[in-house]
């Protein structure tokens, strides 16, 4: 089963109901729409003010973000006398090593049943919340741009998480044939709205 979508309001939640290096972890997630196995192999010298910068493991493209000036400061802030090449995230058990994405995904699994949360939100949720936002605020291209997708059917497949969370809500708040005849009803509207432009 794959990650889904949630609001970025419970996830913050969520990342705050973990141990302190995977909220800040899981933050950083969401706020660069990077992978969490990016995030946790950086090291304190890719924090640069509100920038963090880098090479994406799994395309081994350059990239190079801003996060909030709160983030920063909590980033720099653990650690403060960590070298430049000391990992950001450090393990618990081994600072020779950055936390395992697996100690990540059982925090936040562990958040999620303290909450009663039963929706597959994993680390990889966040980089879906990004693209929704980003693909919201500045279209599907930025989105695509953003998560340096070669394809813009990849990129579709996080931008439309949202709208696929929502149908499978509505669909269970309502019965199918109600639902069908609400999608009907917009789609109507939506049409005549665009043959009146």
């Amino acid at each position: 089963m794959k990650s889904q979508y949630i609001e970025p309001e419970i996830m913050t939640i969520l990342a705050q109901a973990t141990d302190y290096v995977t909220s800040l972890a899981l933050l950083t997630c969401l706020e660069t729409g990077l992978r969490v196995n990016d995030v946790l192999n950086m090291k304190r010298g890719q924090l640069k003010g509100t920038t963090i910068s880098g090479i994406e493991q799994k395309t081994r493209k350059p990239y190079k973000k801003r996060i909030s000036p709160q983030l920063a400061k909590r980033l720099r802030q653990y650690r403060p006398q960590a070298s430049e090449e000391s990992w950001l995230f450090p393990s618990y058990k081994d600072p020779r090593k950055h936390i395992h994405r697996s100690t990540v995904y059982r925090q936040l699994a562990a958040a999620c049943r303290r909450r009663g949360i039963k929706t597959r939100v994993t680390p990889h949720s966040t980089r879906k919340i990004y693209a929704v936002k980003i693909a919201e605020e500045k279209g599907q291209d930025a989105a695509q741009k953003e998560l340096q997708h070669d394809r813009k059917s990849t990129t579709e497949i996080y931008t439309m998480s949202k709208a696929l969370v929502e149908y499978e809500t509505s669909k269970q708040l309502i019965g199918s044939e109600q639902f069908a005849e609400a999608i009907a009803e917009q789609v109507y509207k939506k049409l005549v709205e665009l043959i009146s432009k």
